[in-house]
């Protein structure tokens, strides 16, 4: 492996950031993807979820990560469609075993829960709270770390969701949009 002052050499800051995060990671790979096709709301028929090893077995909270997908994952819900989601971002590591299992910052570790909603046109911020609010009544979800990310369409709605009220935005501890696509986009020349 290449030294620290080379990897800063040859490395972009974004690339040097990446790899300064996932030098944490402990890339042991016990948790699947987990299709759900329950009906959430009306845009909203299936998901994945994904949960720590243990979760099972003990009664403590973990953070949780909502990933909307872009417009490849949108569909109906059903088990053949929710394979859409497995194309890109979070469920597409998973589903190849390259989504670590814990994460490690800080000398303390931690496990996500992972939800990965299926919609079936474009989400509304309503769609996104209608997730998040199935997620907390159905899975031991520590309120105060919800992250949401997104790519694409899906991105869009990372960044509408918390701009809907900030009612919206004080439920996220952060954002991670990814390629947002944003319609109507204006561009006010700033």
């Amino acid at each position: 492996m290449p030294s620290t002052s080379c990897l800063m050499k040859i490395m972009r800051p974004s690339s040097l950031l990446f790899y300064t995060l996932f030098s944490f990671i402990n890339y042991s790979y016990a948790q699947t993807l987990t299709p759900k096709t329950i009906t959430i709301n009306s845009n909203c028929a299936g998901f994945y979820e994904y949960l720590p090893v243990n979760y099972a077995n003990t009664t403590q909270t973990y953070p949780t990560i909502i990933y909307c997908s872009g417009a490849e994952g949108l569909g109906n819900g059903t088990a053949s469609e929710l394979s859409k989601l497995l194309n890109v971002g979070i469920p597409y590591f998973v589903n190849q075993n390259q989504f670590p299992a814990t994460f490690t910052v800080n000398g303390s570790t931690y496990s996500f829960i992972v939800i990965a909603p299926q919609f079936k046109q474009n989400s509304s911020a309503a769609d996104v709270q209608a997730v998040m609010d199935y997620a907390i009544s159905h899975y031991r979800v520590d309120r105060s770390r919800i992250y949401m990310c997104g790519y694409s369409v899906g991105g869009g709605a990372t960044f509408r969701y918390p701009s809907s009220g900030l009612n919206a935005a004080d439920k996220l501890a952060a954002i991670a949009p990814v390629s947002a696509y944003i319609n109507p986009y204006v561009d006010t020349g700033a």
